[in-house]
């Protein structure tokens, strides 16, 4: 899946910035700390839509859905319904 991929890289980014500033790199190495971390740093996100994106795209942002699983919602800038999808398996 291409967003596990993407949360792989993130996590080493932010470790390799932690590192290269003298932080603590735990929250990267620490499997519960860093699964904590993904469900703030989502729930930030998700206030946090990207708007006016391109390629048809009105926006993108995470959510929950009703039985509070994380989502990725995408809305069009045509007639299309958006498109919402449950992620699993992201971290």
């Amino acid at each position: 899946m291409i967003l596990t991929s993407r949360y792989l890289e993130l996590r080493e980014e932010i470790r390799e910035l932690f590192t290269e500033v003298g932080l603590s790199t735990q929250l990267c190495l620490d499997e519960a700390m860093w699964k904590q971390f993904v469900n703030v740093f989502v729930e930030v996100l998700a206030d946090q839509p990207i708007t006016n994106v391109s390629g048809g795209i009105s926006s993108f942002c995470y959510a929950r859905s009703k039985t509070g699983q994380l989502m990725v919602v995408i809305t069009f800038n045509d007639q299309r319904i958006p498109l919402s999808k449950e992620i699993q398996g992201i971290f």
